[in-house]
């Protein structure tokens, strides 16, 4: 259902460095705001073992082009709200179900 996140360093605009995540729409019912959730896996400091963890973060859309379910990739960004510091980069794969 959820792709590994891609975190990497990739230039912005201004030339400052920013992460970029990959994950997949949570919701879409806010105007311009999209919840992505990304999901990392950790290796577990005292065990080893790879632990699965989900991270919401929610980011700017602003042409209102994705739907719930779509795979998506985020920027870091400016502040657009109190909760809103990444925009959407591109679309990676649409949801087929929705369609």
């Amino acid at each position: 259902m959820i792709k590994q996140s891609e975190a990497s360093t990739q230039e912005l605009e201004n030339g400052k460095k920013g992460r970029v995540l990959k994950g997949v729409v949570t919701s879409s019912c806010r105007q311009k705001t999209i919840t992505v959730q990304v999901q990392q896996f950790k290796r577990h400091c005292k065990y080893g073992r790879f632990i699965r963890t989900r991270t919401r973060y929610h980011a700017h859309d602003e042409g209102n082009v994705c739907a719930v379910g779509d795979e998506v990739v985020i920027i870091e960004s400016k502040p657009y709200s109190r909760l809103k510091r990444w925009r959407l980069r591109q679309v990676v794969a649409k949801n087929q179900q929705e369609q």
